[in-house]
């Protein structure tokens, strides 16, 4: 595959998969048979969601361009990607857009052991006015060397120049928190702000991760969401409607999807790992189970699992179906020892040890078992390949904030991280 390919595909990973031969063109299941395939300097990549037919013209416009912008003949980086999509999903200038790249790396490079700078910047449509002298030369020394508390944030135009400091108001609608962790929702109160017009914020983090996040313009919804991401110093980009669009069709429930990926952000963002595996044909649930007491979650002896089952299974035919007021609860019962497993009738078992084994009964199936199991494996790891391979759907959040979906495309095994 070509290096521009791998880096779409990379920094892309829940969009934007390769494909090999026309053959597999044919098997391609039909919860995501609509697809969308670009050539990128002649290796095909396909998008894991259709983003033709009802999406808006400005989205498919938006990867047009992106599409146009990997087939020049000139090499492209990590960071070329990266300003690439920052100025077509946010609306900020493409002039902007590298600033804030040039402002990442020095971040980087001049932090030391006993200074870590935790900066909050929104990135505004307001033009800087004479009573901002500041330039963007100035803007960039300032803000490498200055160290915020998580409650302030500095506000500037898209020509770098900072107009004004302030704190973040604590009051804020979630109505506009859309599939982001709950510390930046203040932020989308700014984007229905009657005095500026924000266009993106940037989050760096005392660690050295960070988040941008804006309003999807493109996607017609206008709703805050994440746009990029850089964690354990890895980048990924998003598109959030597809991306939900995509868990959706995955897990074959509206409610189901929408729930378990709002969640996985949640637990990613405070460093909880977590395993939740849906198991539609339900060849995992009991006969895989080592320890079958965690099978009967109604009679459970432990009170907490007791009582949060019964909260759930009130709507036994959509028990992850839970109402935003009772997300607390699922995500409490993915952060227990062992997995959650549920299928389509309901919540199944709760803090289950899978039983791996590479011998099955069906010879393509322990063909698959043997060749994923070839190399001594983490728990939640293991247990989402194996449960994969038996036809179950994995969503695993790992302590270091990585979310990892394993489920099959072309009738293949893959994984796809992001955060």
């Amino acid at each position: 595959m070509s290096q521009k390919a791998k880096l779409l595909a990379t920094l892309f990973p829940h969009f934007f998969l390769p494909t090999s031969s026309q053959e597999q063109h044919r098997h391609t299941e039909s919860a995501i048979k609509r697809i969308t395939r670009y050539q990128v300097e002649g290796e095909e990549v396909a998008s894991a969601y259709y983003i033709g037919g009802s999406t808006s013209k400005t989205r498919k416009a938006v990867y047009e361009q992106l599409m146009a912008y990997l087939n020049t003949d000139a090499p492209i980086t990590t960071n070329d990607i990266i300003t690439r999509w920052l100025y077509l999903s946010s609306g900020i200038t493409e002039a902007c857009s590298s600033y804030i790249l040039d402002l990442i790396t020095r971040l980087d490079r001049e932090r030391h052991e006993d200074i870590f700078p935790n900066l909050n910047l929104v990135f505004t449509a307001d033009t800087a006015t004479t009573s901002h002298h500041t330039t963007m030369v100035d803007s960039l020394n300032y803000l490498c060397r200055i160290n915020f508390s998580a409650e302030v944030y500095i506000a500037l135009s898209t020509d770098f120049k900072i107009l004004t400091t302030q704190e973040i108001v604590t009051q804020a609608s979630t109505e506009y928190a859309f599939n982001v962790p709950k510390a930046f929702v203040p932020y989308a109160t700014l984007f229905e702000s009657k005095t500026s017009t924000p266009l993106l914020t940037l989050h760096y983090q005392s660690n050295g991760d960070l988040f941008l996040l804006g309003k999807e313009h493109y996607s017609g919804n206008g709703k805050f969401t994440m746009i990029a991401s850089r964690r354990n110093h890895r980048w990924h980009c998003y598109d959030m409607d597809l991306l939900e669009k995509l868990f959706r069709a995955r897990f074959n429930n509206n409610h189901i999807g929408k729930s378990l990926l709002k969640i996985a952000f949640e637990l990613s963002h405070e460093h909880h790992g977590g395993l939740i595996i849906y198991d539609p044909s339900q060849h995992i649930y009991e006969q895989q189970i080592l320890n079958p007491k965690s099978s009967d979650v109604q009679n459970s002896p432990d009170p907490f699992i007791k009582n949060l089952s019964n909260v759930i299974r009130s709507t036994p035919k959509q028990a992850l179906s839970v109402a935003p007021n009772m997300m607390q609860i699922l995500k409490n019962l993915m952060t227990l020892d062992g997995c959650v497993i549920f299928n389509d009738e309901g919540l199944q078992s709760v803090g289950s040890i899978l039983s791996i084994q590479t011998e099955h009964c069906d010879p393509t199936i322990a063909t698959a078992l043997q060749s994923t199991f070839t190399s001594i494996l983490g728990g939640r790891n293991a247990a989402s390949l194996y449960a994969n391979v038996l036809g179950g759907i994995a969503l695993k959040i790992s302590q270091n904030g990585t979310i990892t979906l394993y489920t099959r495309y072309y009738r293949q095994t893959i994984t796809l991280e992001f955060l």
